[in-house]
């Protein structure tokens, strides 16, 4: 997908130090058709380690909280792109092909013991 097709940048959560696993505020979306996520993470600390990234829809028949794609567990710092999209290709653990549903957040788990993840997440909006 070309990346100037992307043309709303928001930052879903701010740069900060996990020591639990946090979620993103509740986003809405008001017409765009998908979403990239930029997941950045700064700093390690602890007992191994890791940070698992996930983009979440809410069900509104259930009223429950979807898992719609989950990174691979990140150990170094480093960069994740996740997206949700119809126009692009489903890979594990990147991208699943469908609309981005009306409500939805991001979501960020921990594992180790005793982590502390230094962290961020900017969404990127697709028309």
């Amino acid at each position: 997908m070309n990346p100037r097709q992307y043309t709303k940048t928001v930052v879903v959560l701010q740069p900060q130090t996990l020591t639990q696993d946090a979620q993103s505020a509740v986003q809405f979306n008001n017409g765009w058709v998908g979403v990239r996520l930029d997941c950045e993470v700064t700093a390690l600390s602890g007992t191994s380690p890791t940070a698992t990234f996930a983009i979440e829809s809410y069900d509104e028949a259930a009223g429950t909280w979807v898992t719609e794609v989950t990174s691979t567990a990140v150990s170094a710092p480093g960069h994740v792109v996740l997206q949700v999209d119809p126009r692009v290709a489903s890979v594990n653990n990147q991208a699943v092909q469908r609309i981005l549903p009306r409500r939805w957040r991001a979501t960020v788990t921990l594992g180790g013991t005793n982590p502390a993840v230094d962290c961020s997440i900017a969404a990127t909006y697709a028309p």
